[in-house]
């Protein structure tokens, strides 16, 4: 979602980045060096080859952060249970 809302206010990759380290460092108490690994990680994982399964959970998450500012409630609350659905089903 942070990725989908700094796209949307014109923000470059790099700040998303930065920012996404901060939110995990100051908020999550990740250390430094946890949130840039995982950062980057999340950022490997966009590449489906990659991670398959990461690379659906962020797609679906930028695909649910624009359906939020799209005011599509409806089809967030949707598409957020069949994902509980399919998490369910799988456990």
């Amino acid at each position: 979602m942070i990725n989908g809302l700094g796209q949307k206010k014109g923000v470059t990759p790099t700040d998303i980045q930065g920012g996404m380290i901060q939110i995990l460092n100051e908020k999550l108490d990740y250390s430094t060096l946890a949130s840039a690994q995982f950062t980057k990680f999340l950022i490997e994982s966009t590449d489906k080859k990659y991670h398959p399964t990461m690379s659906a959970i962020i797609h679906r998450g930028l695909n649910g952060y624009f359906m939020y500012s799209e005011k599509k409630v409806d089809e967030l609350k949707e598409d957020f249970s069949g994902i509980l659905k399919t998490i369910q089903e799988h456990i």
